[in-house]
């Protein structure tokens, strides 16, 4: 059972006279006469006295245990009606009412949505974007996003080749999927499976484990579904079950599609922007040549934060030019992010760039000087481990050899290290790439990165947090001072 009304010394209702002196919370609690309190929690004044405020004395007639509650949070959201009640218990368990208060549950208070990790606090929570933030002083901070929280991104794509690492074509629908009208739509008319090229991408702010389709035009042709979420790359969801198919045919009624939440997803740039991306396409089959939906919505658990990079491309720190036909003296020749000269560059050259961070990929500009040699391809990037240069697996070079600008990508090295290379004053991640066929002269390019972080960095701990101005404050042990972001900049989510 949980007392809501508390006055120090004291648990129960008592009479007005004994509290004819109020609080005295300017004097030291030894020297208060006899009559006064130097603290009085949810009491109403009735002159002469003070009588208990009005309320649930107890929320559930079955105690969880011994446990006592830390904390009570309802989270409710602006943008639509959605309320959650949450209790933090004395053994580091999150419990959601099942019966919403003022109301009394017959049995237990409701079911556990996080277990937390003994030594925690009484928590901080805060709503930032209709999200909540939950901080207990023992476990990362937790985020939750609610139930049927629209998609942020919904992007119909259809290709005549292979879908390239980052694509950047396709119909977007975001706006139609998500702004609450049955008239406005996604057209999935005549899509087509995977192995043609063909899928609807699907970014959200978290990871997830439902995806719930609004279907305003039913699908009547056989089709089978099947979902990758991004790890690294794109891979298959396990569990997965899809609740809008019948007879063989996905899409045919409204419902959803449910999979195991994955442990190992991690953001992804695509269509210019940064996020957890799934692809929804089929495997076999396709759709009927009319078929809409009005809205997509998915949901998902309780989980740790993650540190999301905000999409926008850095420039590299410098780029070191080592052009191997030259003596060692003058083999580095150095430039600035925006113009980095590679003319007539072979394979045994080498283009060395700084990062501020560890990446998983770098734009290539290339401006109005591209690369003009047909088949030419960057076969390999390296990264500094601290001990050797490494070659980066999972290569795709989205610049045809720098041919175009475009984005050069690869899976993220298992161990980077900064390093003062070549002499110079400061530690960076360094990177090299080669190319397999020697380039036309003339040739000059600018270079981006896309980083990547781990909330871990900061701390494994949160200690607590808050929301100003939209934006989230995120105390952990590695960063102990306040610290607020800008909004959803390092989305720390």
């Amino acid at each position: 059972m949980a007392n809501l009304s508390s006055i120090t010394g004291f648990r129960n209702k008592m009479t007005h006279h004994l509290f004819q002196g109020g609080a005295n919370t300017v004097t030291q609690k030894a020297l208060i006469p006899f009559g006064q309190y130097s603290m009085v929690q949810n009491m109403r004044d009735r002159h002469p006295g003070k009588e208990q405020r009005g309320g649930c004395l107890k929320l559930h007639a079955t105690a969880d245990g011994t446990n006592k509650v830390l904390s009570i949070f309802q989270y409710t959201k602006g943008e639509k009606t959605e309320r959650h009640t949450y209790v933090q218990m004395g053994d580091s368990d999150i419990l959601e009412a099942g019966t919403a208060p003022p109301g009394v549950a017959a049995g237990v208070f409701g079911a556990e949505v996080f277990s937390g990790t003994a030594g925690d606090v009484p928590a901080s929570w805060s709503v930032i974007d209709d999200i909540l933030l939950f901080s207990n002083g023992s476990d990362q901070h937790q985020i939750f996003t609610g139930t049927a929280r629209v998609v942020d991104r919904l992007v119909v794509y259809k290709g005549a080749a292979a879908i390239p690492s980052v694509p950047e074509i396709g119909e977007d629908y975001s706006v139609e999927v998500s702004d609450g009208n049955s008239t406005t739509v996604a057209v999935l008319d005549s899509l087509n499976t995977l192995a043609n090229f063909d899928a609807v991408f699907i970014g959200v702010p978290v990871p997830i484990d439902t995806i719930t389709w609004t279907v305003s035009a039913a699908n009547g042709n056989a089709a089978v579904a099947q979902i990758h979420y991004w790890n690294g790359s794109f891979s298959a969801v396990a569990g997965f079950t899809d609740n809008t198919a019948a007879g063989g045919a996905t899409l045919t009624a409204s419902g959803t599609m449910t999979f195991t939440l994955p442990t190992d997803s991690v953001p992804n740039y695509m269509f210019g922007e940064n996020m957890f991306w799934y692809r929804v396409s089929l495997a076999s089959g396709a759709l009927d040549a009319e078929v809409e939906v009005s809205a997509v919505t998915f949901e998902t658990d309780w989980q740790s934060i993650q540190n999301v990079w905000d999409g926008v491309p850095i420039d590299v720190i410098e780029a070191q030019y080592f052009d191997a036909s030259l003596s060692d003296a003058g083999a580095y020749k150095r430039f600035a992010a925006s113009a980095i000269e590679i003319d007539s560059a072979v394979a045994a050259d080498k283009v060395y760039f700084a990062c501020s961070h560890p990446i998983v990929g770098f734009y290539a500009d290339v401006g109005d000087k591209p690369n003009t040699t047909n088949a030419t391809t960057i076969d390999a990037v390296y990264s500094w481990d601290g001990d050797s240069w490494v070659s980066a697996s999972g290569l795709s070079d989205g610049t045809n050899g720098l041919a175009a600008s475009g984005w050069v990508t690869f899976t993220k090295p298992t161990t980077v290290h900064p390093t003062q290379f070549n002499q110079t004053k400061y530690k960076a991640y360094w990177y090299y790439f080669t190319v397999d066929t020697t380039l036309n002269d003339d040739v000059i390019i600018g270079l981006q990165y896309m980083p990547y972080f781990d909330i871990n960095d900061m701390g494994r701990v949160g200690l607590c947090n808050s929301t100003w101005k939209n934006r989230p404050s995120i105390p952990s042990p590695r960063l102990p001072t306040i610290f607020i972001s800008q909004p959803w900049v390092n989305r720390w989510f």
